[in-house]
């Protein structure tokens, strides 16, 4: 008869980096862990905080989380925590190129920065998070101008100036449209009003973008870039190469306007020094076929996890029913928890109630981060009972002529009686009213005979099922 009630929506940050593996790097990053009740409550790290809330109030939040050094060789542990049965609970980790939090079940996304889901048991979360150091790339974003890449393309920069160049030109600029218009739409990545690369492509013969950078042998890095879509036509068809060698599978842009999407390689250097990237249209198409890019990025993978573990509140426990008999006290306790108040429908406040009557009690619980969780408890009285005979003589003599069961305090019944062919014989909602052994005004012949009753008791709620057999005797 329990019953979890949702308190609070809590959001666990798992802003660390807990075991990561970097080329011929190592160190112990160091850590803060800041809870958040309201925004203007920061702690100390390593302090708990706990907090309550009336019934009347809406749910309030917490927020815990870790910020960490770079990715190195260590091992951060976050903070664990307690959230209420059935709250929502949001992850959130540091940012990073991709995610993978494990268990997946239940979770929103498995692969994205902040999933949630409704907490229904505890758990421990594991986060798996791959990034890349310092970027290799110069002027990735644009920023900078016409400078710091290769290119096989025809650069311009004029109004318009793209639609001669129907499948080999570029421009480094704000607005797509202001270089074909009004064919082309889209602005930059990073903040909409800087520069990205607007291509006007089909040329699978002649490179879009190249540039040389230095790498380390026998090293893993991660290459990325972000592409838009440039007109409605046919799309573009993308493919990265580093060395001479085609690197993932090739790609289209985002299949709308001007909405950019994330691109991400990974390349191990081998026994290379160097490194020659290359980004290749390879649709052969006049029409269409005209994208952007911006924020490219080259560097260093790395990998890292970290882990929490999110705890669920304790429901409060009044144990089974039980029975009370006539002039007895009965100490009523409450398990579970810790709590730190306590309701009972009695209006009692304490963890425990001296009972003397038979009834249904019911007591809600919070505990000291404001969850709630109520139980009940039927306690039936002594004489409450029903009792059915194993047999009964129909003679006549008065004694024990009718079947019928041996009660007190039922206040609902309804009992019937077949033969062992499972006819039946008698049916009746009057614990009073027994069956007398017959028919249709006929006796029933001397034998074994089955009976199923359904009741309720005095103090208690819910029904109660007998079956059993009994012998009629001639």
């Amino acid at each position: 008869m329990k019953a979890s009630f949702f308190c609070v929506i809590v959001a666990v940050f798992l802003y660390s980096t807990s075991f990561c593996l970097t080329v011929n790097e190592s160190g112990i990053a160091a850590r803060e862990v800041i809870f958040q009740h309201n925004p203007d409550l920061n702690v100390s790290a390593g302090q708990s905080v706990f907090y309550s809330r009336d019934a009347y109030s809406a749910p309030d939040s917490i927020k815990a989380f870790v910020k960490a050094g770079p990715c190195d060789l260590g091992y951060i542990r976050n903070n664990d925590t307690t959230v209420c049965a059935g709250s929502v609970v949001e992850l959130y980790s540091r940012p990073a190129l991709t995610y993978q939090w494990l268990p997946a079940n239940g979770l929103n996304s498995s692969t994205i920065q902040n999933p949630w889901l409704v907490m229904d048991s505890a758990h421990t979360f594991y986060l798996v998070t791959t990034d890349y150091s310092k970027n290799l790339i110069i002027n990735p974003d644009f920023e900078l101008g016409n400078i710091g890449f290769e290119t096989d393309y025809t650069y311009c920069s004029n109004q318009n100036c793209l639609i001669p160049l129907g499948d080999n030109g570029y421009s480094i600029g704000k607005d797509a449209s202001y270089f074909y218009t009004p064919y082309f739409q889209g602005y930059d990545h990073t903040s909409g009003s800087g520069n990205f690369m607007i291509v006007n492509g089909g040329r699978p013969t002649l490179k879009v973008w190249r540039q040389t950078v230095p790498v380390k042998p026998n090293t893993g890095y991660t290459l990325g870039l972000w592409i838009s879509r440039m007109n409605e036509y046919d799309t573009s068809q993308i493919q990265i190469i580093i060395n001479g060698a085609q690197v993932g599978a090739i790609f289209n842009p985002p299949a709308t306007t001007n909405k950019w999407e994330q691109v991400i390689r990974t390349w191990n250097s081998g026994l290379q020094t160097s490194a020659i990237v290359e980004i290749v249209d390879q649709r052969f198409s006049v029409i269409g076929n005209d994208f952007g890019l911006d924020d490219l990025f080259f560097g260093e993978l790395s990998t890292c996890s970290d882990s929490v573990k999110i705890h669920i509140s304790k429901d409060v426990n009044l144990g089974s029913d039980t029975i009370i008999s006539p002039g007895q006290v009965l100490e009523v306790m409450s398990t579970g928890g810790p709590f730190n108040h306590y309701i009972w429908n009695t209006g009692d406040t304490t963890q425990s109630i001296s009972v003397t009557e038979a009834g249904n009690y019911w007591l809600l619980a919070t505990d000291n981060i404001g969850c709630e969780s109520r139980d009940s408890i039927n306690i039936n009285s002594t004489n409450s009972f029903v009792f059915f005979p194993n047999a009964f003589s129909p003679n006549a003599d008065r004694d024990n002529d009718i079947f019928r069961p041996v009660s007190s305090n039922v206040t609902r019944f309804h009992m019937a009686v077949f033969n062992q062919w499972g006819q039946l014989l008698f049916e009746t909602n009057d614990v009073k009213n027994g069956w007398e052994g017959s028919i249709n005004g006929k006796d029933c012949a001397a034998g074994l005979y089955v009976y199923v009753a359904t009741y309720v008791l005095k103090y208690m709620k819910e029904t109660k099922t007998s079956r059993g057999s009994f012998t009629l005797v001639r």
